[in-house]
């Protein structure tokens, strides 16, 4: 769904499913950990495979954030999906190159699950909004009734001009 807000960061509030993105990265993820401690000795071919799926995965989960990163670069702005982009591309780079140069390390665990708990914090942040969006709404908390001439009366019953009093914390929509 899509919905305006604006607290600190431009990303794409698309039709993503972050629930979905936030699983795969974070059981990708701990799955290569998992493989990464169990130490069984693994062909290089595999590690090649390996580091091909983590690399297709990282840039699945972070496509939107990738391009989000992208266009506010195109402004000269950095931004919350810019560090996110960086760190995960730094980190496939690193893998990668880790197959071929001695002593950089293969942390192929590392972009899905940070990508992971982006989507997962998306995913919430959605969660949240669309709960305080469907509470706000102005028409529920509108009280019934209101005071007019000491007298509780219908909304429905006002005229223009009429003078009300409002208690502390009613809201009244105009």
């Amino acid at each position: 769904h899509d919905h305006d807000h604006d607290h600190h960061h431009d990303h794409d509030h698309s039709h993503e499913n972050h629930w979905l993105k936030a699983g795969i990265g974070l059981a990708f993820g701990v799955g290569m950990l998992v493989l990464s401690v169990v130490g069984i000795a693994i062909p290089f071919a595999a590690y090649c495979a390996i580091t091909g799926v983590s690399t297709l995965i990282s840039l699945y989960l972070g496509y939107g954030t990738l391009k989000s990163a992208w266009n506010a670069l195109k402004e000269g702005k950095w931004n919350m999906a810019t560090l996110y982009s960086l760190s995960t591309l730094v980190i496939i780079i690193t893998s990668i190159l880790g197959l071929f140069i001695p002593g950089l390390p293969l942390m192929l665990e590392s972009a899905p699950l940070i990508l992971g708990f982006w989507h997962l914090g998306e995913a919430i942040e959605h969660l949240l909004l669309d709960k305080i969006q469907t509470k706000m709404d102005v028409r529920d908390i509108a009280p019934k009734k209101v005071t007019l001439n000491d007298k509780q009366i219908s909304v429905k019953k006002l005229l223009p001009n009429d003078v009300i009093t409002l208690k502390k914390g009613e809201v009244l929509p105009v």
